[in-house]
């Protein structure tokens, strides 16, 4: 996210919108990127803003209408919805809360369950470009919240 330091503070949720739409636009839907990764983020951010963002969702709707797309959205409540979600390829955003302004966005892309019933999202944590990067529920965070999406035509 040290990226764009120069033009956002806190811009976790914007990167994670800029993700989002750079996800959907490999999968045919052009529109979502404007010309490359950089002008994408300026373009969202634009809309979004800086942080801390409580709620993404209706942002990202905002940021696909303009592009002409229809994003749709459910809540993910648990770990089994979360998991239904991935496997239909509707990745998901996923708040991390250590308290009242110590957010962060990141989207989940999988997971893992070991044996030992140990369990992680596999996520991509904004810019590093690494989906192996895993994340413990309940453990680094008081809390998580993730929401899937989907186009529709």
């Amino acid at each position: 996210m040290g990226d764009y330091n120069d033009i956002a503070v806190n811009h976790c949720g914007a990167t994670t919108v800029t993700n989002l739409a750079l996800y959907f636009a490999k999968r045919g839907y052009t529109h979502l990127e404007v010309n490359n990764k950089d002008e994408t983020f300026e373009a969202v951010h634009e809309l979004v803003g800086n942080g801390p963002i409580f709620i993404l969702a209706g942002l990202a709707e905002s940021y696909f209408a303009q592009c002409g797309y229809n994003l749709n959205y459910s809540s993910v409540g648990d770990t089994s919805e979360y998991e239904l979600a991935i496997l239909n390829n509707r990745p998901c955003d996923i708040l991390l809360i250590d308290g009242l302004f110590a957010w962060h966005w990141v989207i989940g892309v999988g997971w893992v369950e070991y044996s030992t019933n140990d369990y992680y999202f596999r996520v991509n944590n904004n810019w590093n470009g690494n989906a192996n990067t895993y994340y413990r529920p309940e453990s680094g965070s008081v809390w998580w919240s993730a929401t899937s999406y989907w186009v529709a035509n």
